[in-house]
């Protein structure tokens, strides 16, 4: 009976070092896989910092142009609607008003959807 008992407890003994090492293993998998998840999100967040400063900047550049646009649209606008309207030439600003409340409108979009993805992105 002694002899049962002493081969069970060696196999249990066997079985218990196992584990632990499988643990062990385990443990360093975890520790290993824990730093590359930490570098890589990271570096992700690196490389989205980048593209967001990248599309500020496209912005920006977009915003001054339509800036410009709008300031020469006017200046050239307000000459020809002074002209239009001493010649009553209603129909040029009938179509004249069209264009600015559909270009208005559409203005209004773009600075909504960017609102709206600036959000999503803070």
């Amino acid at each position: 009976m002694r002899g049962r008992i002493d081969h069970f407890c060696g196999l249990l003994r066997q079985k218990l070092v196992l584990t632990e090492s499988d643990l062990f293993r385990l443990r360093a998998t975890i520790n290993v896989n824990t730093a590359n998840v930490d570098r890589n999100v990271r570096v992700q967040l690196k490389n989205v910092k980048i593209r967001i400063s990248r599309e500020r900047a496209t912005v920006v550049a977009a915003e001054d142009n339509i800036k410009r646009w709008a300031d020469a649209q006017r200046r050239t606008s307000s000459g020809q609607v002074a002209e239009w309207r001493d010649n009553q030439e209603f129909d040029k600003l009938r179509d004249l008003a069209e264009l600015a409340s559909l270009e208005a409108w559409l203005a209004r979009q773009d600075a909504d959807c960017g609102q709206n993805r600036e959000a999503a992105v803070h």
